[in-house]
């Protein structure tokens, strides 16, 4: 019996797909630089084609169908390097770091434009931030929100760096009930450029919000919704006040707080730390882990295990209302 390896066919249109997108990014056409990010999000489709061309393959009797190893292998490599170069344009253009050299030389002076923000609340009840750089995000009394988004160029020449700056778009549109503000984001790999982008906004205190930031700080205070915040890289500080709190930071520490109407928190760390306050009279279930740092807890009614290369905590403060859930794969977690 003959046997056919399946994988060749997916492989080459993984090839076409990417091809395809990453044209569109450096080129600017169409969908320009959100042409990676979509492919980059419906990625299990490559597993529906594996099995649809296994399928077909296996129709045939006079055939053995089975995977072939290099080519899945070569479908995982293409899709990590897609992601590599998709969040590496963002690590060295979406942020900056402070260097004034970039890819091809010296960088010029920032060039600094502002884009403010004033919409109205009517129908609405909560905001997402999407690419928005640092964030700084005040509950308030008011109607509406209000702030401005600051963006920052430095570039190989000023001039260039002004036509860049006056080039970027920063999308505010409404779906459903939702304000979404999403940054702008240049077109093209590994340009020679630094942006800075900072997001100072003013929401109503019983909203929700939503924030994913690529590179920067994210502090949110005075709100009463739900929070969700996805950080690659920054530090990210929390109040208590909010109802529910689900954040997660890849590279930097988290700062938070447990408030008395905070009925749940999920909070996880990749690389950093992980510090939890939590105040007198408030109650709290809580189960904690980390891979490979250690926790430490003095409040009562919370037990700490160690072993070798982890450690656990888990217990019951007072009464025990806001169900609490820490996870660090490498870094410290500090409850007090």
């Amino acid at each position: 019996m003959k046997k056919v390896g399946v994988g060749k066919f997916t492989l080459g249109a993984v090839l076409i797909i990417l091809g395809i997108a990453f044209t569109l990014e450096t080129t600017g056409v169409g969908i320009e630089s959100r042409a990676v990010d979509i492919v980059l999000r419906y990625w299990p489709v490559v597993l529906i084609g594996l099995g649809v061309e296994f399928l077909l393959v296996a129709r045939d009797r006079e055939v053995r169908a089975r995977l072939s190893v290099p080519s899945v292998l070569a479908i995982a490599f293409l899709l990590t390097m897609a992601s590599a170069l998709n969040f590496g344009s963002w690590l060295f253009y979406g942020w900056d770091w402070g260097w004034n050299w970039g890819w091809g030389g010296p960088l010029s002076d920032p060039y600094v434009i502002t884009v403010p923000v004033n919409e109205s609340a009517d129908s609405l009840d909560a905001i997402k931030l999407t690419g928005v750089g640092q964030v700084e995000i005040t509950g308030s009394t008011g109607s509406g929100v209000t702030g401005s988004i600051e963006i920052s160029v430095r570039a190989r020449s000023y001039s260039e760096a002004q036509d860049i700056a006056e080039d970027l778009r920063v999308d505010i549109t409404k779906s459903g009930r939702t304000l979404v503000i999403d940054g702008p984001r240049p077109s093209g790999l590994f340009r020679s450029i630094n942006i800075r982008l900072n997001t100072t906004l003013s929401v109503p205190e019983d909203w929700d919000v939503e924030v994913a930031s690529s590179a920067g700080n994210t502090n949110v205070t005075g709100i009463r919704g739900e929070i969700n915040v996805r950080s690659s890289a920054g530090t990210v500080t929390l109040d208590g006040l909010a109802r529910e709190v689900d954040v997660s930071v890849s590279a930097g520490n988290l700062w938070a707080s447990l408030g008395p109407d905070m009925e749940s928190f999920d909070g996880s760390v990749s690389a950093g730390n992980l510090n939890l306050t939590v105040p007198n009279g408030v109650g709290a279930t809580i189960e904690a882990s980390s891979s490979a740092g250690n926790i430490q807890c003095s409040l009562p009614g919370v037990e700490v295990t160690k072993s070798a290369a982890s450690s656990r905590a888990s217990g019951t403060i007072g009464s025990g209302a806001c169900r609490v859930d820490l996870r660090s794969s490498a870094g410290n977690v500090t409850i007090r």
